[in-house]
């Protein structure tokens, strides 16, 4: 019989847990799927955290999950509790499965259309650009509002109303060509992400929401301490990438912004992929 394994979802103690972060939780799915695939366990999952009810990990990982609760942990219920702090981590751990297991440990991420609330878009065929301007946690990650509008609109310029910018702050976006999207509807943000052709980010859950959804063309503009090297065959901060679906280009970010010729770059990147 199989062994039921409660996955927390959160960190630190039952008595203090502590927010799975959106990228962190994309990795956690993958120790997850060895768990269920590799280890032959049944899947508990409890949604009791606000943001994990927001991007609806239980549709988006509903193969994935045997049984999720809401607002309710059954610990008592469960053969086993996993812990990602004790198991090596949700970003050491997880790149280590990847390459040992690949495809094997790599979720399916359900994109349901039921459940989406935004605009009609020509699915699989434009840009998500999605600027980080203030990752407080490091500010090397964050990207200049100046080069962030000229980004922009070299990427209009050149693929036109395929371009879609998401963002928080979209009082930092004076060029306003593009479909400029605000949506505290979450689920409705990984669904335009998980169907797009071309994701350009930087190093956010975002991010590593597109790489697990098998987006074609992944574009990691990097603050400037991560990654250390410059290096477009391993995505440093997101071992999620399945090189079979997804190409990668990651770029560093210079006083939070890129130079001419690594913008002219991204656009010979996007147009030389025939995606758009």
């Amino acid at each position: 019989m199989n062994k039921r394994l409660l996955f927390k979802p959160f960190q630190g103690p039952f008595s203090n847990p502590g927010l799975i972060r959106i990228g962190d939780f994309m990795s956690y799915m993958i120790m997850a799927q060895y768990q269920k695939t590799v280890k032959n366990k049944k899947i508990i999952f409890s949604l009791c955290e606000g943001t994990h009810k927001k991007f609806k990990a239980d549709v988006l990982f509903q193969n994935l999950f045997d049984e999720v609760y809401v607002d309710y942990i059954p610990v008592k219920e469960v053969d086993e509790i996993f812990d990602a702090e004790e198991n090596g981590g949700f970003w050491h751990k997880s790149p280590k499965l990847v390459k040992k297991y690949g495809n094997k440990v790599i979720p399916f991420v359900n994109l349901d259309k039921s459940f989406y609330n935004g605009p009609e878009l020509n699915w699989g065929e434009y840009i998500v650009f999605n600027p980080l301007f203030s990752a407080q946690y490091n500010v090397g990650r964050n990207m200049c509002a100046n080069y962030v509008n000229k980004l922009i609109l070299k990427l209009y310029k050149n693929f036109g109303d395929k371009l879609v910018v998401i963002t928080d702050k979209p009082d930092f976006i004076t060029n306003k060509f593009p479909q400029v999207l605000v949506s505290d509807d979450l689920y409705t943000l990984m669904y335009i992400i998980g169907k797009s052709a071309i994701f350009i980010g930087g190093d956010t859950g975002f991010t590593h929401f597109a790489a697990l959804s098998r987006v074609p063309l992944l574009i990691s503009l990097y603050g400037t301490k991560y990654p250390r090297t410059y290096n477009n065959k391993s995505f440093n901060a997101n071992p999620i990438i399945d090189t079979s679906a997804t190409s990668l280009s990651s770029f560093i970010l210079k006083k939070n912004k890129l130079k001419k010729k690594e913008t002219k770059k991204i656009i010979s990147i996007i147009k030389e992929s025939s995606l758009c």
